[in-house]
C-alpha cells in the first residue's frame, strides 16, 4: 500500500497542502558535468549541477507510479544532490531518484497558487 503524503505547513495566513507527489527510480548517462561540487549546509547535502539522459524507468511510486514513464531517451540539465560527495563524470551510468511534489497554496479557504519542487538525488526517496 502507497503511503500517502500529507504535508501541512502552516504560515502566516497561508497553508500549503500537498497535492500530488511522485517518486520515480531511474537508469541515467552522465553527458557532461556543468558545475564545481558545492554542499549546502543548510540542507547538508553535496550538489552538482549535470546533463545526463535517462536510459530507463525502473520504478515508480507515489501519487501516480508511473510519472516517469515518459522520461526515457531525454535529457535533463539539472541540479544533483547527495549525502556524500558526487564522484560522477561525463559518460558514467548511475541510477537517479526523481521526486515531484506539488503543493497547492491557501489563504483563507482560497486556492491562490500552486508551488512544485523537483529533486535529482543519487539516494532512493524514503516513500
Amino acid at each position: 500500500m502507497k503511503v500517502f503524503l500529507a504535508i501541512l505547513i502552516t504560515i502566516p495566513f497561508h497553508s500549503i497542502f500537498a497535492s500530488y507527489y511522485a517518486t520515480c527510480t531511474l537508469e541515467a548517462t552522465i553527458k557532461n558535468i556543468n558545475s564545481k561540487e558545492v554542499f549546502n549546509s543548510e540542507r547538508k547535502i553535496y550538489e552538482k549541477e549535470a546533463t545526463f539522459s535517462i536510459n530507463k524507468f525502473v520504478k515508480g511510486g507515489g501519487h501516480e507510479e508511473n510519472h516517469c514513464k515518459d522520461f526515457k531517451g531525454k535529457v535533463f540539465k539539472e541540479k544533483l544532490s547527495s549525502k556524500k560527495s558526487i564522484q560522477l563524470k561525463a559518460r558514467d551510468k548511475f541510477k537517479i531518484y526523481y521526486e515531484f511534489v506539488a503543493s497547492e497554496i491557501v489563504e483563507n479557504d482560497k486556492a491562490v497558487g500552486m508551488h512544485e519542487t523537483t529533486t535529482w538525488g543519487l539516494e532512493p526517496v524514503k516513500d
